[in-house]
C-alpha cells in the first residue's frame, strides 16, 4: 500500500531519496511491513517520522491523516504556544515529539490533555 512521505529522507535499504510529498514505496520497490512501521515511528535521533501513518486512498492523492508540518518548526512553535493553542493546533504525535526532544517522560498511552499538562509544567 502506498504512503505519503512527510519528511525527506534517504532510504538506505534501497538507496533511494524520498522527498516530502513523494509516495512510498517508489515504483519497482516493495514495502517491508517492519520498515513501514519504523518509518512511521518518531526516529529517536531525528525526532521525526518519515511516512504518514495512513495509506494513500486508491494509491493517489493525500493520505487520510493530516500533514504534521516540518517537525523542527513544530517543536519550536510548541515551546511558545498557549494552552488553548496547544489544544487546537497540535496533534498527539507532535506533542510526544516535543516531549521526547525535551527528554520529558510520559506514558505511551497518555491523552492529549495529559501531554499538554506536562509541557506546561516543564515551562515553570
Amino acid at each position: 500500500m502506498p504512503y505519503k512521505v512527510i519528511n525527506t529522507y534517504n532510504d538506505t535499504e534501497h538507496n533511494v531519496l524520498y522527498k516530502k510529498g513523494d509516495t512510498y514505496p517508489k515504483e519497482g520497490f516493495e514495502e517491508n511491513p517492519e520498515r513501514v512501521k519504523s518509518l512511521q515511528s518518531i526516529h529517536p535521533t531525528y525526532k521525526r517520522s518519515f511516512i504518514a501513518a495512513e495509506t494513500i486512498e486508491g494509491g493517489q492523492g493525500d493520505p487520510k491523516g493530516e500533514d504534521q508540518g516540518e517537525p523542527d518548526e513544530v517543536l519550536v512553535e510548541i515551546k511558545s504556544l498557549s494552552k488553548e493553542q496547544l489544544e487546537e493546533e497540535t496533534t498527539i504525535p507532535q506533542l510526544k515529539a516535543y516531549l521526547d526532544s525535551e527528554e520529558i517522560e510520559y506514558k505511551s498511552s497518555a491523552k492529549k490533555d495529559d501531554l499538554i499538562t506536562l509541557i506546561l509544567k516543564s515551562r515553570e
